[in-house]
């Protein structure tokens, strides 16, 4: 009888054992699965190294929130998840990465709690609005915060996200009060407000004083001033919705701290004063002008004059540009540019001897 026990615990697991290892998904059939069960969660857990995508997911149990909390490689990304329970909230809060939940459209206090302890970077992409309950207990948390979702940002909500550290990505908010942008600009960490298409002066002032990354991507105009009080900002500055600059702004803004990173990527064309003013610069910074498709050789001249420490210059998209002024770019040695390279030329065929 011992014996028949010995036996069927060992054919069970051997069986287990068998399946534990025959199971061994792609990424992409991971991103296709639509059901999960609990040894499942808990087998991929154990042998999965790397990030963890699973989309199709729309349902998960507890004790599956339990056992993919505990992965630890990278991000988890459950977007397919429209509900979760507080429970499964305060299990995946367990995990350390990259957590993305941004097929949730709503959070309760208890779930806001709860991801509020989660120490990674954390996107709530689908939710489109919090109470400042719910917003002071995730700003609570460190580690970048994405809520791209949300498109209203009251006072109060941004004074709770002012206590924030680690960075907002708020890129869905299209209009803002001054009072609330001067909460915001409190927050420590990169700060995303590309939804935004015009500022006011006094918003102007108060993003200057923001610690960290700041991108203003959506706006289409800046006046002269507020490219100067944008300037004073410590960090790298987001302009990359700008078609065009003035010779004063660009003045201005390349007056930013000394370590500047400056994107224009969308700026179409720049006038010599304006080269001039980007390479008179002393320090280090980049200088992102992807938008730019052609620069004169006169224009290369002026960057190739610049005398700081370090620029680097991405002109990615350029399609005319000189041999000539490649070559003046290219001797300055405290220029690292990046420019497309010169298509290869075609391989010479030798005509066949005709038999």
């Amino acid at each position: 009888m011992r014996l028949l026990v010995v036996v069927v615990i060992v054919v069970l697991v051997c069986g287990c054992e068998r399946e534990r290892l025959e199971w061994k998904p792609t990424h992409e059939e991971l991103k296709h699965l639509k059901t999960l069960s609990d040894k499942q969660a808990w087998h991929l857990v154990h042998s999965w190294h790397g990030g963890l995508h699973l989309p199709g997911l729309t349902r998960l149990t507890d004790e599956q929130a339990e056992a993919l909390g505990q992965h630890s490689h990278g991000e988890l990304q459950l977007d397919g998840l429209s509900t979760i329970t507080d429970t499964q909230a305060g299990a995946l809060a367990k995990h350390r990465g990259y957590l993305l939940l941004d097929g949730l459209k709503t959070l309760s206090d208890g779930q806001a709690a709860a991801l509020g302890r989660f120490e990674g970077s954390l996107s709530l992409d689908g939710i489109t609005a919090l109470s400042p309950t719910q917003g002071l207990a995730l700003a609570r948390r460190r580690g970048r915060l994405s809520l791209c979702g949300v498109t209203d940002m009251p006072d109060a909500l941004a004074e709770a996200l002012a206590k924030h550290e680690g960075g907002l990505l708020l890129v869905g908010v299209r209009a803002i009060s001054d009072e609330a942008v001067e909460f915001l600009s409190k927050s420590k960490g990169n700060l995303l407000l590309t939804g935004l298409k015009r500022l006011s002066d006094k918003q102007a002032e108060s993003l200057a004083n923001h610690e960290g990354d700041l991108s203003l991507g959506g706006l289409t105009a800046l006046s002269d001033k507020q490219a100067e009080v944008l300037a004073r900002h410590k960090g790298k500055l987001g302009l990359h919705g700008l078609t065009s600059i003035s010779d004063t702004q660009a003045e201005a803004l390349a007056k930013l701290t000394d370590a500047f990173s400056l994107d224009l990527r969308s700026i179409t064309s720049l006038s010599d004063a304006q080269c001039r003013a980007f390479a008179n610069r002393e320090s280090v910074g980049a200088l992102t002008l992807d938008g730019l498709t052609s620069l004169s050789d006169a224009q290369a001249a002026i960057f190739a004059k610049y005398r700081g420490k370090r620029l680097s210059l991405s002109l990615s998209n350029l399609t005319k540009l000189s041999p000539a002024a490649r070559s003046l770019l290219e001797s300055n040695p405290s220029i690292r540019i990046y420019v497309p390279r010169a298509p290869p030329r075609p391989a010479r065929v030798r005509p066949q001897a005709v038999l």
